[in-house]
């Protein structure tokens, strides 16, 4: 399993199976995971004041409501 779809499971736990639907299969969820990782890396390479810190968090932020809006779309009750 690549780390990146790795840490989106850890981080959505209610959607573990639309991850394992969508991951690989959904070219904007991919895209999504790709930056959102991107975004969690950078983040946890930066100390708690650096000034970037708070755009980062808003845009991690946005992905994750977009990331859930496609898992949501997607999700099978």
């Amino acid at each position: 399993m690549s780390k990146i779809k790795q840490k989106i499971l850890d981080n959505f736990e209610d959607f573990h199976e639309a991850i394992h639907r969508l991951f690989g299969h959904h070219d904007v969820f991919d895209d999504l995971c790709h930056r959102y990782s991107r975004i969690d890396d950078r983040l946890q390479s930066l100390g708690e004041d650096d000034p970037e810190r708070s755009a980062l968090l808003r845009r991690q932020s946005e992905l994750e409501q977009e990331m859930l809006a496609v898992m949501g779309h997607d999700r099978r009750v």
